[in-house]
């Protein structure tokens, strides 16, 4: 794969995995997806994280999905942060632990990860791993809806019912 190697492992692998130019070949895909990872590819990382989280081309792995994704938002990419947060809150393939989740969910929401800006929302409106805070989670709701997340648009609306019950603006 010459000097671009972890990129087109990274590439390969997906072809693979989607069947395209060729077969569909899930378990050819998650053996590129782990080359190309161990290479340092953090975009291999997170997909490699996915197959392993859904069990696509071999067996779910929870927690070897929760190391992938860890280590693809250490080294950078917005997707494994937004992935991991969603591994730490709901503690699979490990424990739980909330004000991680939210750290790696504010990670990724500055990043511009639309569904980590809804999470991190939600998390600080319920007041989960960290203080409750409105203003915040309104922010960050606001942001994901303007990026298309119709779930953040439903709980900005529900929101503003929760601090101005029957329309008192």
């Amino acid at each position: 794969f010459g000097d671009n190697a972890p990129d087109a492992m990274n590439i390969y692998a997906i072809m693979l995995a989607q069947g395209r130019g060729g077969p569909q070949d899930r378990p050819q895909a998650r053996i590129w997806l782990e080359r190309s990872a161990q290479a340092g590819h953090s975009g291999a990382m997170n997909n490699l994280a996915d197959m392993l989280r859904m069990g696509a081309g071999g067996p779910e792995d929870l927690p070897q999905a929760r190391r992938w994704y860890e280590a693809g938002a250490q080294a950078g990419e917005i997707r494994a942060m937004s992935n991991y947060g969603a591994m730490l809150e709901g503690g699979i393939g490990g424990p739980t632990d909330l004000p991680e989740a939210r750290r790696w969910f504010e990670k990724a929401a500055q990043g511009g990860e639309r569904i980590a800006m809804y999470n991190l929302g939600l998390m600080l409106e319920q007041g989960q791993g960290g203080a409750l805070d409105l203003t915040q989670a309104r922010h960050w709701y606001q942001q994901a809806a303007q990026a298309g997340l119709a779930p953040a648009a439903a709980s900005l609306r529900a929101l503003d019912e929760r601090e101005n019950p029957q329309g008192t603006r």
